[in-house]
């Protein structure tokens, strides 16, 4: 049951929301969606083990709708990012992997520290995992890429760059 002092707070499905104890206006939808998240607040999960790990006081405005979305991030306090589509944003994120948005099966799935990321279609910025500031547009563009602040647009733009920066 939800404690009295998670106000706003919804939880549908097995195991969702079952750690919760004073994390507020959280709505977790799915089988052990948000499961271990015990005081963060203002995060929405919708989806087979969706934000499942996640447990902070600081883990706050985390919106994911797909399987398997952010379910790599633990006991750390990463914030503000959306992730929509199977495995999107699903890598070990840190607290430093803050504002990022991934749109797309496996989109942004190995990010682990990259921060203010943006990445839009089918594997899109797939393997990175430091790179800051990335925009990835397209089936596969910036595939490859872990580099700062580049951009892509289109199927398979720059899928092949690994370490070039500022493109």
């Amino acid at each position: 049951s939800i404690p009295s002092n998670a106000d706003g707070t919804v939880a549908i499905g097995y195991a969702a929301l079952y750690a919760n104890t004073t994390g507020a206006e959280n709505i977790a939808i799915g089988y052990k969606a948000l499961e271990d998240m015990t005081t963060g607040s203002s995060n929405v999960a919708v989806g087979f083990h969706s934000q499942k790990d996640l447990n902070h006081a600081d883990a706050d405005c985390n919106v994911t709708l797909g399987n398997y979305t952010m379910d790599g991030v633990g006991a750390v306090a990463v914030h503000s990012c959306t992730a929509v589509g199977h495995n999107a944003l699903s890598g070990a994120l840190t607290a430093d992997a803050v504002g990022s948005v991934a749109v797309g099966r496996e989109a942004l799935e190995a990010n682990t520290e990259g921060q203010y990321n943006t990445a839009v279609g089918y594997k899109a910025g797939e393997a990175n995992q430091t790179g800051d500031g990335l925009t990835a547009v397209g089936y596969n563009s910036l595939l490859l890429s872990t580099a700062n602040d580049n951009t892509a647009m289109g199927r398979e733009a720059l899928s092949s760059n690994t370490s070039g920066a500022s493109n």
